[in-house]
C-alpha cells in the first residue's frame, strides 16, 4: 500500500504563522479519488463562500437589505413547508 499526500490549504493567521487547514492522503495512488475527497473536504469547509463574500466590499446597508431578502425568503420556504 502506498499513501501519499495528496494536497493541502495553509491558512496564515494574523500573528503570521502557518496553519494546515485540509489534508487528504493519496491512497493506492488514486488521485482521482483524493481530488474528490479533497474538494468535498473545501466545499464543507466554507472556503468558497467566504471567497466569494470577501471578493468585494458591500456597503452595510446593502448587507442588511440582502440579509432581509434571505430572511423573507426562509420564512416563506417554513410556511410551505409546513402546510
Amino acid at each position: 500500500m502506498k499513501f501519499g499526500t495528496f494536497c493541502s490549504i495553509i491558512n496564515y493567521s494574523h500573528e503570521g504563522r502557518e496553519e494546515i487547514v485540509t489534508h487528504v492522503e493519496v491512497k493506492d495512488g488514486n488521485i482521482e479519488g483524493a481530488l474528490k475527497r479533497f474538494k468535498m473536504k473545501v466545499q464543507r469547509s466554507g472556503i468558497p463562500t467566504e471567497m466569494k463574500k470577501r471578493k468585494e466590499y458591500s456597503k452595510p446597508g446593502i448587507k442588511r437589505r440582502e440579509a432581509k431578502k434571505e430572511a423573507i425568503r426562509n420564512a416563506k420556504k417554513h410556511n410551505k413547508q409546513r402546510y
